[in-house]
């Protein structure tokens, strides 16, 4: 996902007083410019796609079943795949550490959009002020040429105040994108995987067939996750990946016939 461009403030107040705008209105455009321009590069959006990248990959490399297949038949006789069972899991470390990340990236990210956005609101009231103001009086006041230079450097100088105000909605536009897909990830992503996990090793063979319907849903929301963070449209995502990980999961409590 790209950082919107970097709006540039490049107006003094002193400049903009001599192009007509008041010193009080010059210095608030300029201010707000500049709480802009730091927030939009505090935004956390590449923090928090890093760790939800971070959280699919250790999802996608991890195995529920391998440390139950590697004990063997003489290994379970003997207890190894309990023992290996008692083992803390890497994955679930890798993936546990990456939630805790995340979420409190994604509670910054949350509240500092909603400043952008206010902050984005305030920038394009102060260019519509600018553009709506009456010109004072040319030295010359028949000099028409004058009043419309002076009109369009004015109006100039308020498409670039809009223009940073459009960077900063489009960062806001970003980031509810990503807290979306941060949404899917710890509440549908993760709790279907460790769903996975418990009962591939609590059911074992007799849940064969339910835990290989639970598995494709998973990898169907892994591939689905992928589209999102890669800034796919969600139409492309087919719509019921979200929901197959928990019905497969209502299906292994069924009784075996």
């Amino acid at each position: 996902m790209t950082q919107p461009q970097r709006p540039v403030a490049d107006e003094s107040a002193s400049r903009l007083a001599r192009d007509g705008v008041s010193t009080d209105a010059g210095v608030s455009a300029l201010a707000e410019l500049e709480a802009l321009d730091a927030r939009l590069h505090a935004l956390p959006t590449t923090a928090l796609l890093a760790e939800l990248q971070g959280i699919v990959a250790a999802i996608e490399t991890s195995d529920p079943a391998r440390r139950r297949r590697r004990a063997g038949f003489l290994g379970r006789l003997l207890g190894r795949d309990l023992v290996a069972q008692a083992q803390p899991d890497p994955a679930e470390t890798r993936v546990r550490l990456h939630l805790v990340s995340a979420g409190n990236l994604a509670d910054a990210l949350s509240a500092q959009s909603a400043e952008l956005t206010a902050l984005a609101m305030r920038v394009r009231e102060l260019a519509q002020r600018l553009r709506e103001s009456s010109a004072p009086a040319s030295p010359q006041a028949g000099d028409e040429d004058a009043r419309v230079r002076r009109r369009l450097h004015l109006e100039a100088i308020a498409t670039t105040w809009e223009n940073a105000a459009a960077h900063a909605e489009q960062a806001h536009s970003h980031a509810r994108h990503l807290l979306e897909r941060h949404a899917q990830v710890r509440d549908l992503l993760v709790p279907a995987w460790r769903q996975q996990a418990s009962l591939t090793a609590s059911a074992q063979r007799r849940d064969d067939e339910a835990t290989t319907r639970l598995q494709h849903a998973l990898h169907a929301q892994l591939a689905a996750m992928r589209l999102s963070l890669a800034g796919t449209p969600p139409a492309s995502v087919p719509p019921d990946t979200t929901t197959a990980g928990t019905d497969a999961g209502r299906a292994t409590q069924e009784p075996s016939p």
